[in-house]
């Protein structure tokens, strides 16, 4: 029977027209917010890496047998499926992110609008209504800006994935992506970042301290206040007791047993290293834009030994008495190889690296290149130069640093012709062509002056330090290996033995006695600056070149000059110290064999 719309009363047809009227523009209205919402959806590459997308690089290191020795970007670890994880670690995140998570489809309007308008009482942020799966377009499409075109764009995205993906697929896309502090990717990258272990061996307290970070991970990072993260994570268990996400017993015991953070002195001892290393990387392959994993030349026993080296000297009491606070390390091959590196004491305090960036005067380890010139010039170590009232051989004035011997050789051979000695074995600063350079004092960095020394060790070969060997993707594809070709002499055989046979002299009778060892050989040079405020020690053997640089940084020019003498005598002792600490290092910890460069009768 049809309906009499007539019968109605006038009152009657005039409510059913406004209702009509109001659900009409409803519809409409409704049709064009969603119209509106669709348009925004972003398109998905099936073909794209959503676990990488618009996230930076990452660079796993590995060592020559393949073991993971650091990381540099964002730290990812492993893509694990959520088969791979403890059951309370999504549990965590889903209590404090979106407890209705598998319920919706994609987006959670009721709570949506209660942050609103809690958010509009409070007048600022303090409340989140975005679901998981709003959160991870987010992640992975759009930038941090808060604006309403934002807001469109992370709801028609989120249908989209919600179209596109599984909810376990989104939830565990989520669990691998979302950033969790410290450079700190996903669950995994965070569970090692944090607590030293795989995300799939984590206890509950330490998944409900993950669970924290989400909310802001540079302000909750446990790396920076422990009982605040602790804090937090009681606020998450509490969270899965509410939405009875978990057993109420392993939550109370997990609340007994707060997460405690690993120790991160050994990852930030090898950061030095790793910072120069993916640099490199950078360098040889401009623009890449996978993830790679790359094999470099890190020796852990050696930067081990490294690291205990630069502590050792600084820690002595000749370096507190002279304000000696800084110094770093560079241990090669003589194929430049870079094996360990240290570019400062603590990095936590400084990520400048020393080692590789830090220009100082070398002093009179800038010698060498003078000497060099000389012999290239037709000199003899057993040619003598007048000093003061006396004449000297200049194999006795490099062991003895005689200035005076250093800077009438200069004269002698050109300065034109030091600088390009000086360059050929690998200084790439540029030299001042002053009467002064013979002292050393153009600026080099300590991994340039290490690497030139390695061309006296090499026996007279071109040398390039070197810390990658390969590069790949997490697939396999190599997409960069060392094609390292024969190095060519630049140094003539005859004149390479004078030369090493000169800086050996400098350790067993000169001015480097302390880095003399009993049964062992070693070259090299000293230096160091005005007023001692830097002191330098290149040395090597066949197997090693290690060059070790102190700063006395607690100088200042305009100190009372009574003062300068004491402070740079003590600095000099640590510079004796830092010799001796080098050998020991170079020699002792890597057992080189002895070295002989040449005996006097062959030269």
């Amino acid at each position: 029977m049809a309906f009499d719309f007539t019968a109605m009363s006038p009152m009657t047809r005039r409510m059913v027209k406004i209702a009509g009227g109001v659900v009409g523009v409803g519809v409409v209205g409704a049709l064009a917010v969603f119209g509106t919402i669709n348009a925004y959806r972003p398109s998905i590459d099936p073909h794209a890496d959503l676990y990488a997308l618009q996230r930076p690089i990452a660079y796993t290191f590995v060592d020559a047998k393949g073991a993971i020795v650091g990381h540099h970007g964002a730290i990812v670890g492993e893509r694990l499926k959520l088969a791979d994880l403890p059951d309370f670690l999504p549990a965590a995140f889903l209590a404090m992110e979106d407890r209705k998570f598998y319920a919706h489809r994609g987006v959670d309007w009721r709570a949506m609008v209660r942050a609103f308008l809690v958010n509009t009482r409070a007048g600022d942020t303090v409340q989140g209504g975005s679901t998981i799966t709003q959160q991870l377009v987010k992640i992975l499409f759009l930038t941090p800006e808060r604006t309403v075109d934002r807001k469109l764009r992370e709801i028609g995205g989120a249908w989209t994935l919600e179209a596109s993906l599984s909810k376990d697929q989104i939830l565990e896309l989520y669990l691998n992506r979302i950033y969790l502090g410290s450079g700190a990717y996903g669950v995994d990258g965070a569970a090692r970042t944090y607590f030293g272990k795989s995300a799939r061996d984590v206890t509950l307290s330490e998944a409900a301290m993950l669970a924290a970070l989400t909310r802001s991970p540079s302000a909750y990072t446990p790396r920076h206040d422990l009982q605040q993260a602790r804090a937090r994570a009681n606020i998450v268990l509490g969270a899965m007791l509410e939405a009875g996400l978990y057993d109420p017993e392993a939550i109370k015991a997990a609340k007994a047993a707060p997460a405690t953070t690993s120790n991160r002195s050994t990852d930030l001892a090898r950061a030095y290293f790793f910072d120069a290393a993916a640099e490199e990387v950078r360098r040889l392959i401009p623009g890449e834009t996978h993830d790679l994993i790359v094999l470099t030349t890190f020796d852990a026993e050696l930067q081990n030994a490294a690291n205990a080296a630069v502590e050792g000297v600084l820690t002595a009491k000749s370096a507190s008495a002279s304000r000696a606070s800084q110094a770093s390390l560079v241990a090669m091959e003589p194929n430049g190889a870079v094996r360990a590196l240290v570019g400062g004491r603590d990095y936590a305090a400084s990520q400048f690296n020393r080692a590789t960036q830090a220009k100082r005067q070398p002093g009179s380890a800038f010698k060498a290149f003078v000497y060099l010139a000389a012999m290239e010039s037709g000199a003899s170590p057993w040619d003598y130069r007048t000093y003061g009232d006396s004449d000297v051989t200049l194999a006795d004035g490099i062991a003895r640093s005689l200035n005076s011997v250093a800077t009438n050789l200069q004269q002698e051979v050109g300065t034109k012709n030091v600088i390009r000695a000086a360059e050929k074995m690998g200084i790439r600063s540029g030299l001042r062509a002053v009467p002064s350079l013979a002292l050393g004092t153009s600026e080099v960095t300590p991994l340039e002056l290490t690497g030139a020394y390695a061309g006296f060790a090499s026996g007279g070969y071109k040398v390039t330090h070197y810390f990658v060997v390969e590069a790949r993707t997490p697939d396999g594809d190599v997409v960069y290996r060392l094609d390292a070709p024969l190095a060519p002499r630049v140094i003539r055989e005859n004149i390479s033995l004078n030369m090493n046979a000169m800086l050996l002299g400098v350790v067993e009778t000169g001015t480097a006695r302390a880095a003399r060892i009993a049964d062992r050989d070693v070259a090299g040079k000293t230096g160091t600056s005005n007023d001692y405020r830097d002191a330098w020690f290149v040395g090597y053997t066949p197997q090693m070149v290690t060059g070790v640089w102190l700063v006395n940084d607690g100088f200042h020019a305009d100190e009372n000059r009574d003062r300068r003498k004491p402070a740079g005598a003590n600095l000099e002792a640590v510079h004796d110290r830092g010799a001796q600490g080098q050998a020991e290092f170079a020699v002792a910890e890597i057992g080189a064999a002895g070295f002989r460069p040449g005996a006097a009768n062959r030269l």
